[in-house]
């Protein structure tokens, strides 16, 4: 019975050692798994935007605002880089302005520049029409006047959804008077 005993004890040191020794191992590879990740979130990055397909943080060193660019002298400039049209040009501003005119819109002779006798004009067409008045032209507009996009470069023209334009309010009642 005492040598029983002495065995049960053996067996219960020995599966409490193999479980100390299980538990010491897992914190081990846990500690080995989470120092890389510490690592990454300690570094200095910085979220930009960016567009979907390219990744949500980019570091100070792959962006070039590191230590090396500045001893080389490239400077970043501080002013933000626009993209896309800045400006309507004089030439698509007289198309709109002879639309308006033609529309009854605006009065006078078109001049190229896009002046506020053309955004007001522009802000009544779509009030007019219940759209948007913020952003000037809006694309709707622009095709009511017949100014949308030309169907000139379409691979298939007949088949494009091209709106055509529609006669305005102030269209209808000229014609209604004549």
């Amino acid at each position: 019975m005492h040598q029983r005993r002495l065995i049960s004890e053996e067996v219960y040191w020995m599966r409490s050692t193999a479980r100390l020794t299980t538990i010491t191992i897992f914190v081990s590879i846990l500690l080995l798994c989470s120092a890389p990740l510490s690592a990454a979130l300690r570094s200095k990055s910085v979220p930009i935007r960016v567009r979907a397909h390219s990744a949500a943080h980019i570091s100070r060193n792959a962006r070039g605002g590191s230590a090396r660019g500045r001893a080389q002298g490239i400077k970043k400039s501080s002013r933000p880089r626009f993209r896309g049209q800045q400006a309507i040009q004089p030439e698509r501003t007289l198309e709109i302005q002879q639309a308006l005119i033609c529309e009854h819109y605006l009065s006078g002779v078109p001049t190229g520049e896009w002046n506020q006798a053309t955004r007001d004009a522009l802000v009544r067409l779509q009030s007019d029409n219940h759209w948007q008045t913020k952003v000037l032209p809006d694309a709707r507009a622009l095709i009511q006047l017949g100014l949308g996009p030309s169907p000139q470069n379409l691979l298939n023209p007949e088949s494009a959804a091209l709106a055509s334009p529609q006669p305005s309010a102030a269209s209808n009642a000229q014609r209604d008077t004549n």
